[in-house]
């Protein structure tokens, strides 16, 4: 009962001169949704999902498993539909999204379609959907998340997506204007 995290985080370990990769597979972690009733965050280590094994479905079991889920983190593998069902069953406060090679700007839908819309103070995006996400779709999300105030979005520094931001300087302003007035 008093379990409120799950989840190992790689990292890099000096005493053995190496990265310690963890991975865990989806049977335990439904598992551990089922029999730890206050589990608030879930982080899926990285090396764990190579084989798609956490799709849509284990995120609509898990969020209807975990049903005190509040923070939420995907790095690496995921898709566009992962989020969804992760958001259609959850009432996330906190979201990171890493690395994800598969996602869309239909992730903003992803997130708006879901029960998290109404829940979510905290949004942090980096490395996804850089060639689609632009700062229209953000603010379409943070206009549609009213608790929504701190957002990080994170994008490699190409220069062509680099351009397009900054030609819609005017949107930023407006989406950094709205999250200020949140108290963000």
């Amino acid at each position: 009962d008093r379990i409120k995290a799950l989840g190992i985080c790689d990292h890099h370990d000096e005493s053995i001169g190496g990265w310690v990769e963890a991975q865990l597979e989806p049977d335990a972690m439904l598992a551990a949704a089922r029999g730890f009733p206050n589990l608030e965050k879930l982080y899926i280590p990285d090396g764990s999902n190579y084989e798609g094994e956490f799709g849509p479905q284990f995120f609509a079991d898990f969020g209807r498993a975990a049903t005190r889920l509040r923070s939420l983190r995907f790095a690496s593998s995921g898709t566009d539909e992962c989020i969804a069902a992760a958001c259609a069953h959850a009432r996330l406060e906190y979201l990171q999204i890493l690395d994800l090679e598969q996602t869309t700007s239909g992730l903003v839908n992803a997130i708006l379609a879901g029960q998290t819309a109404a829940t979510l103070e905290e949004l942090y995006i980096e490395s996804c959907a850089e060639e689609s996400l632009r700062a229209g779709d953000m603010l379409r999300l943070v206009t549609g998340c009213p608790r929504l105030k701190d957002l990080r979005w994170l994008f490699n520094d190409d220069r062509e997506n680099h351009d397009a931001v900054i030609a819609d300087l005017g949107t930023c302003q407006a989406i950094e204007q709205l999250l200020k007035s949140r108290g963000g």
